[in-house]
């Protein structure tokens, strides 16, 4: 029902496989001996922006874009994944394509536009009469990483954790504000495709991972991501730079 077969070295008695047919035991040690990082997989948490500073609180004049911070979402759904050993199964580069949905919302009755005369982000005030429960804006972005990771324990095992750090590359595909409301106690809902709102197509952010893998083989973690790169176009909008923490699970 199966057969292994290993050339040895009768001189440095070094084996190496080259014949698995059916044979668990051995599928499972000549998988483990690769590196596999951990990108793929889904990804939720909170949203906030920070300025050059590093502050949360917003510039002068700007105070219509705090965001309500645990209503404000960051989904991620990491879909595919390339692997490049460095270290055998201990450390490597990891890459590979995501999709990133980005939630902002506010805690005024308000929501953002651009100027039609300057062109320039502005503060939106919402028609008299409305009954806000809900303002935000959302943002879209192909996501694509260079991870370095390094795997403690014993590698991509059970048991094993592992600590990454590297860049991720975005583009901005689409933006929207959504606007729910009451008018004359009837619920209604405002949803505008608005191109890219001064967005900046192409940003670059920094992110740390931690994460374990249990005795079942689940492994799941914490994620952080910081983008140098600011949200709005130079001059277009404050300097406001985002930033997301939560949690992750592994695919």
């Amino acid at each position: 029902e199966s057969m292994v077969i290993d050339r040895i070295n009768v001189k440095t008695g070094e084996k190496k496989r080259v014949l698995d047919i059916g044979c668990e035991d051995s599928k499972l040690k000549r998988d483990t001996n690769r590196f596999r990082g951990h990108w793929s997989g889904f990804e939720v948490g909170v949203n906030e922006f920070v300025n050059s500073d590093f502050s949360i609180k917003r510039p002068a004049g700007y105070s219509y874009l705090d965001l309500n911070t645990f209503r404000s979402w960051n989904v991620n759904i990491n879909f595919a994944q390339l692997s490049i050993p460095i270290i055998k199964k201990r450390a490597g580069l990891v890459t590979g394509f995501g999709l990133e949905m980005n939630s902002y919302s506010f805690q005024g009755d308000n929501n953002i536009q651009i100027n039609e005369s300057t062109g320039v982000i502005e503060e939106r005030e919402l028609e008299f009469g409305y009954n806000v429960r809900k303002s935000k804006f959302t943002t879209t972005y192909l996501t694509i990483p260079i991870i370095f990771e390094a795997q403690l324990g014993k590698g991509d095992r059970k048991g094993s954790s592992y600590i990454s750090g590297g860049v991720i590359g975005g583009y901005n595909i689409a933006s929207a504000i959504k606007i729910k409301h009451e008018v004359e106690d009837e619920k209604q809902k405002l949803i505008e495709r608005c191109g890219d709102l001064n967005i900046n197509r192409f940003r670059v952010g920094l992110t740390v991972r931690i994460g374990h893998k249990d005795k079942d083989n689940n492994s799941s973690g914490l994620y952080a991501t910081y983008y140098l790169t600011p949200l709005f176009e130079k001059d277009m909008g404050p300097e406001l730079h985002p930033f997301a923490i939560g949690f992750r699970i592994d695919m």
